[in-house]
């Protein structure tokens, strides 16, 4: 496992010590994902070593952080290995948090939550969001973007995919309601700006890379009963290992975090 580190000159980062026996059972949650930064087909080993800084993290509640939010994750790659690269795009995702959280509606509706004090200076997030956009060379682009709140109890964790015309929605109501900076300004949020007449689509329920799954009991015992008596060379056997992210990757992100400068 890397270590998180820090970065100079940033107030109120998080840091080791605030993180083991806490008693919201928080972890430190990445915003933009290490096994996606490992596609970096230039210096993969390096990508993912780069998000283990406490700018790229959040006290993510631990069930939320390697259950729901990952499995969306990893859709989130099924779709860029599977459909945006392949066709000549870039895929830039925008990774953030908010201090709302939703609701079970459809589409979410935002609602004020209280805010909980994971360390001095540093919130625990109420939810956490990603955008993403694929420019492809025609000027043609696709939108999706990913919901889910930050609790420990998965029923209410509600993760889900929305447009980003809902996403929307949901920030400025945490801006307004929570008093963030961008409230002094009559701006609203937007998530990519420079982006026009994009259509929505909808990511794969695949998971990349797809998780090994675990031999059921039967599957077990016939295995170790040919093995017993195979005389080929482990080496050659054929087994199948997990595959590694893409070395084909071609997205950029960037992390967002409200309020007050998070932590891991």
């Amino acid at each position: 496992m890397t270590n998180f580190t820090f970065l100079q000159g940033i107030n109120n980062q998080g840091s080791n010590a605030i993180y083991p026996n806490n008693l919201l059972g928080c972890q430190k949650g990445h915003l933009y994902p290490a096994m996606t930064a490992s596609g970096n087909p230039a210096n993969a080993a390096n990508s993912a070593a780069s998000t283990y800084q406490y700018t790229n993290a959040v006290p993510q509640c631990g069930s939320f952080n390697t259950g729901q939010w990952r499995v969306w994750e990893g859709n989130i790659r099924q779709y860029a290995v599977q459909t945006c690269i392949p066709a000549g795009g870039i895929l830039y995702l925008v990774t953030g948090i908010s201090f709302a959280a939703i609701q079970n509606t459809q589409p979410p509706q935002p609602i004020a939550v209280p805010t909980t004090q994971f360390a001095p200076g540093i919130d625990k997030p109420n939810s956490m969001w990603t955008a993403g956009a694929c420019l492809y060379p025609n000027g043609a682009c696709d939108t999706f973007a990913v919901i889910g709140n930050n609790v420990p109890n998965p029923p209410g964790m509600l993760t889900q995919e929305i447009t980003q015309a809902q996403l929307a929605v949901i920030l400025q109501f945490d801006i307004a309601t929570n008093g963030l900076k961008r409230d002094r300004s009559s701006r609203r949020a937007e998530l990519f700006p420079g982006v026009r007449s994009c259509k929505g689509v909808r990511l794969p329920k695949e998971e990349y890379p797809p998780r090994e799954k675990k031999p059921s009991k039967s599957q077990e015992s016939g295995h170790k009963s040919s093995s017993s008596s195979s005389t080929q060379n482990p080496s050659s056997s054929g087994s199948k290992q997990s595959p590694k992210p893409s070395s084909k990757s071609s997205s950029k992100h960037s992390s967002s975090a409200k309020k007050k400068p998070a932590s891991g």
